[in-house]
């Protein structure tokens, strides 16, 4: 026996369905979770055109051209070629970034690196052995040495062995100079890794040295083991 009313319940079902009322559950969840998952996918799309963008404003302009080049040649994987320049891009940055800081006290780096290997050398060290420790030329060091000395930062006087050695030293204005800056350069340097995890520091460095090892500098000479990380 059918109750009253009965014959209107497929009726009034249909009708709340389309409104959105008394839905299946399980069918609502799962219609919530594609939608957070499309959501999402348009949220990590629009993040990667904004970081490309982003990015090529950051690419120097000759950078740009040969990307865009090997773009249409499809000769090599472009995001390899986008990615050695974004790395290059970053070095040109902290390279002027550096310089910028240093400019005020008429250093460039090479010689702030000649006023700190100075600084806990009373005696001074000889050209030549400064042009090794800094990793330069003899030529290099005669010029960084010939500007330092201009600026009232070091002073070259003879050995006291051998009058025909010379000894390099900082003057009281370059020990000051070289304590001061070395302290502010540092924490600069420092700056720029600031909110990094040690665990992302260590990724970074073991795929910089994966870089390295792929050019012809850091590939081991023959008899020389290769690097178990390669």
């Amino acid at each position: 026996m059918t109750e009253p009313g009965d014959h209107d319940k497929p009726l009034v079902a249909g009708r709340m369905e389309r409104a959105g009322i008394g839905g299946c559950p399980a069918e609502d969840h799962e219609t919530e979770i594609h939608a957070n998952a499309t959501a999402h996918r348009l949220l990590t799309i629009i993040r990667h055109h904004i970081i490309c963008r982003h990015m090529n404003e950051m690419l120097e302009q000759k950078h740009l051209a040969l990307l865009n080049e090997a773009e249409r040649r499809a000769t090599a994987p472009t995001h390899n070629i986008r990615a050695c320049f974004e790395l290059l891009t970053l070095a040109g940055a902290i390279d002027r970034d550096c310089a910028a800081r240093l400019a005020p006290h008429r250093l460039s780096e090479s010689k702030f690196v000649l006023l700190f290997l100075l600084h806990d050398k009373p005696g001074g060290l000889s050209p030549h052995e400064l042009a090794e420790r800094a990793g330069v030329t003899r030529a290099t060091i005669t010029g960084l040495l010939d500007g330092l000395e201009r600026d009232g930062f070091i002073a070259r006087r003879g050995g006291l062995d051998d009058r025909r050695k010379v000894a390099v030293s900082l003057t009281e204005a370059g020990q000051k100079t070289a304590r001061d800056l070395f302290n502010e350069h540092t924490e600069w340097v420092a700056s720029l890794f600031e909110g990094f995890a040690d665990d992302e520091r260590k990724t970074l460095n073991t795929l910089l040295q994966r870089i390295w090892q792929n050019l012809e500098t850091g590939r081991p000479q023959a008899g020389q083991p290769k690097d178990a990380r390669a």
